[in-house]
């Protein structure tokens, strides 16, 4: 081959690597960030079935409580742990509402961050 065909190869493949590695790393990044952002949707959505589900423990509790002299809330939960189900109490209504509320904290300030960097 000639020199002028070499030299004219090897441009060309620095050209299409130029190219092709910065795209590549961006669609990387771009589906890493989208599976986070899912992830992300998805413990939120757990934490709030959470919450809901808390809420109607203490509202059916409360029932029984208007109905029947007294809540039930132990001896509820006491047949579901000999069932073989057990609460780890790491989740009780405020944890949550704090792991929500720095959820939200987190999309604010990203939504800033993306709003500052838009406006460069």
């Amino acid at each position: 081959m000639s020199d002028s065909i070499m030299i004219a190869l090897i441009e060309s493949t620095g050209s299409t690597l130029a190219v092709l590695i910065p795209s590549l790393a961006a669609l990387y990044l771009s589906r890493r960030w989208f599976h986070v952002k899912r992830l992300e949707d998805s413990y939120e959505s757990a934490l709030r079935d959470i919450q809901y589900l808390l809420t109607v423990e203490s509202v059916h509790c409360e029932l029984h409580k208007e109905n029947h002299g007294q809540s039930w809330r132990l001896k509820a939960r006491h047949i579901a742990n000999n069932q073989g189900v057990f609460w780890s109490q790491r989740n009780t209504y405020s944890l949550t509402q704090k792991h929500l509320d720095k959820l939200e904290y987190r999309k604010k300030s990203s939504r800033r961050l993306r709003r500052f960097a838009l406006k460069d």
